[in-house]
């Protein structure tokens, strides 16, 4: 599917066989992306058949697939397709003919049914995207704070001489580390933890094994 649709000139140049052809070759695009089991003639001739019916069910369009795909109950994108092969294959048949005056308005009605769906692509694609940004990006926040949590455990386990004092003491001077600035730094996480101290106090007096070590390495004086 292309990504930006033609350019006034582009069209004002074509023939309807030309559109016919790249109509055509769009529809089969969509088809094999989102429904790859299906052959682009069989499902021709299943939609074709239904050209003379007045009000067509969703059942019969829905048998115009041979196969069972994962998306949402009376699919819209489906419907639409339905509709756009069915006005192009209503063009092309138009057009054998040699009724090109009605091939026209056949082929505009399918040429507006495939801009829904390229929209609808491009929004669902952006969807994506920008849920799956923001699940990196909740990833990477919490590999930072695991590194963070980790280098205030090696901090811990090697205090100064004679040990470590009180609890309060000892988060200030972890806090006020050179060596915890430095790798916060350098992992890019400043703006990870909001409040640095709250952060190394919940690591100490409420992780069990950190408490456990500071009561180890605390002083006994």
């Amino acid at each position: 599917m292309s990504n930006f649709p033609p350019a006034p000139s582009e069209i004002k140049e074509k023939t309807i066989k030309q559109l016919l052809t790249s109509t055509g070759m769009i529809l089969r695009n969509i088809l094999r992306k989102n429904w790859p089991k299906e052959l682009n003639s069989q499902i021709d001739r299943e939609i074709i058949n239904l050209a003379n019916v007045e009000k067509i069910k969703w059942v019969e369009i829905s048998k115009c697939w041979s196969h069972t795909y994962k998306e949402e109950k009376r699919s819209a994108f489906k419907l639409n397709f339905f509709y756009a092969k069915l006005y192009y294959l209503c063009a092309k048949s138009a057009f054998s003919e040699g009724k090109i005056e009605e091939a026209w308005p056949y082929l505009s009605y399918s040429a507006n049914l495939i801009g829904f769906l390229e929209g609808y692509t491009y929004k669902k694609e952006e969807e994506n995207f920008r849920s799956s940004r923001a699940s990196k990006g909740g990833k990477d926040l919490q590999l930072k704070k695991l590194k963070v949590k980790e280098r205030i455990r090696e901090l811990l386990e090697s205090p100064p001489k004679g040990g470590w004092k009180s609890e309060s003491s000892t988060i200030d001077e972890i806090l006020s580390s050179q060596e915890l600035k430095e790798f916060i730094s350098s992992i890019g996480a400043e703006r990870t933890i909001r409040d640095l101290k709250e952060f190394i106090t919940s690591e100490i007096v409420l992780n069990p094994q950190n408490q456990e070590t500071y009561q180890k390495l605390r002083s006994k004086e």
